[in-house]
């Protein structure tokens, strides 16, 4: 077998999250010699993350031991995320992870709780039969101390500096070269492709694949390579987040907390070690001095942090994720408003697209076409979702009304014109969120279809009133189960012994 071809040099320019959860992956899959340049000068903001529970694959996937993963990264666990003041001030809903009481003769339960609301025969809110939503209201883990998880669908909240940090060690003792220098010159040669990129130290690199996690500044891909960024700030208004770092919280709840602000939205993620706390805001209705106050009122500090850190943020994404010899990653691929969490995710998708579609030297333009398409319809569905929620709200303040008012794209209306008749949700196999994620968001924020499946009529309603109360007696039962969120995590990361 000819394997002249071979892909057989690996160059990732920028370390941080994307750069060595790149390394880290690529080395336990390919059989490449991977170098990873980063510069010294450089800090990583290292702000408090939230994820999405496919980083779990993630970590099972490198062989990490979970435990041991979130004791280096500061992390808690993750069930979902309690939305305050969003939809209407004074007002409360969830997003969980995982099913919501699961399904019914095939039929997702939304249908068959919208029938007992439509009928006044449940009074309960969609999330009522989520044992995850149930476990972090009452503050309580999904799995006992000392034992595996009882649920599959969890996340993490976790420190992105100690996370680079931690698989920065993996990777490199697995045999990816770290090179600590400035990129001075990124050589392309006309056509797409980069040639060699040259540091400030004299050196100079090629390889036959380049993964650019230099950050919004698209160093290989944007500014030696020419391809255009798509710009969604018509879209999705923040354009700013203000981070501060509060002391840690003994309570440690499983979920992150946003709350909607005057001009945009707070959030609070709980680490072992701090909270991370940040506001996502608009510069057209906030100046950052009154964002920063708000957020320091909201965190109940007597007087605003000096060491408070401000993002700029370059929303949308990349007209081209790989282009010639260079795939792009993290921001220089692309950037959603952090609601969701699912920067990391868009990481771990573009990765595992790249060893799906992975090339030889000729970098095959059809291959490079099914991974920008697969990148862009995962970066399309996290802008409708992340939008959906604004567009839903009712509140009226005047950025509230900016941000609902803007021009939908028609993805997005046509997903909302077959909820609204029909009270269909359909997603394909591998979408960013699953059906309930959207139940969760349209029953939150009431927005409730014309009918419900027709399908739903086939069952005897007797026995489904029935079921739904059983789920709901038996989440609140996984209460007494299960050990209390933070006595898990005392016992994880200090190695404490303590009761339920």
């Amino acid at each position: 077998m000819d394997d002249t071809n071979q892909i057989r040099r690996i160059l990732i320019v920028g370390g941080g999250t994307a750069g060595w959860m790149a390394a880290a992956y690529l080395q336990k899959h390919c059989r490449c010699q991977i170098a990873l340049v980063e510069s010294p000068n450089v800090p990583t903001v290292g702000v408090g993350e939230a994820t999405l529970p496919a980083l779990i694959d993630f970590v099972a996937e490198l062989g990490l031991d979970e435990d041991e993963f979130m004791r280096r990264c500061h992390a808690t666990y993750k069930l979902g995320i309690q939305f305050q003041d969003w939809f209407q001030t004074q007002h409360c809903f969830w997003h969980p992870f995982g099913v919501v009481g699961g399904e019914i003769d095939g039929v997702d339960l939304f249908h068959y709780w919208l029938k007992g609301r439509r009928l006044q025969r449940d009074e309960s809110v969609y999330t009522d039969y989520s044992l995850q939503r149930t476990l972090a209201e009452a503050g309580r883990a999904h799995r006992r101390i000392g034992g595996k998880a009882v649920v599959r669908n969890y996340a993490y909240h976790l420190d992105a500096g100690a996370l680079a940090d931690y698989l920065k060690e993996v990777a490199t003792s697995q045999g990816v070269r770290h090179l600590l220098a400035n990129v001075e010159e990124v050589v392309a040669d006309g056509q797409d492709r980069i040639r060699y990129v040259r540091f400030d130290d004299g050196r100079q690199v090629d390889a036959d694949l380049y993964l650019d996690c230099t950050g919004f500044q698209g160093l290989l891909i944007e500014q030696a390579l020419g391809d255009p960024y798509l710009d969604w700030s018509d879209t999705l208004i923040c354009d700013r987040a203000v981070v501060i770092r509060l002391p840690a919280n003994p309570r440690m709840m499983p979920c992150t907390e946003v709350t909607g602000g005057r001009a945009g939205w707070i959030w609070r993620i709980p680490l072992t070690h701090r909270v991370g706390c940040g506001y996502v805001y608009s510069s057209r209705h906030l100046s950052d001095e009154e964002a920063l106050m708000e957020l320091s009122q909201f965190a109940g500090l007597a007087q605003m942090p000096h060491d408070a850190k401000r993002l700029m943020m370059r929303v949308g994404r990349r007209a081209h994720f790989w282009k010639g010899n260079c795939v792009s990653l993290g921001l220089a691929s692309g950037f959603i408003e952090p609601l969701e969490s699912t920067g990391i995710f868009l990481i771990q998708r573009a990765l595992e697209c790249l060893l799906d579609a992975f090339p030889d030297t000729s970098c095959s333009q059809p291959l490079q076409k099914l991974f920008n398409a697969r990148m862009a319809e995962a970066y399309e569905e996290t802008r409708d979702f992340v939008l959906l929620h604004y567009y839903l709200s009712q509140r009226r303040d005047p950025f509230w009304e900016d941000a609902r008012q803007v021009a939908l794209p028609d993805s997005l209306v046509e997903r909302l014109e077959l909820f609204d008749d029909t009270g269909a949700v359909i997603v394909p196999a591998a979408a960013v969120f699953p059906a309930t994620s959207f139940y969760s968001i349209y029953a939150g924020e009431e927005r409730l279809p014309r009918t419900y499946n027709p399908r739903v009529d086939l069952t005897d309603f007797g026995q489904v009133c029935k079921l739904l109360d059983q789920i709901k007696n038996a989440n609140q039962n996984a209460i007494a189960q299960l050990p209390r969120h933070q006595d898990l995590m005392r016992w994880l990361h200090e190695g404490e012994a303590t009761s339920r």
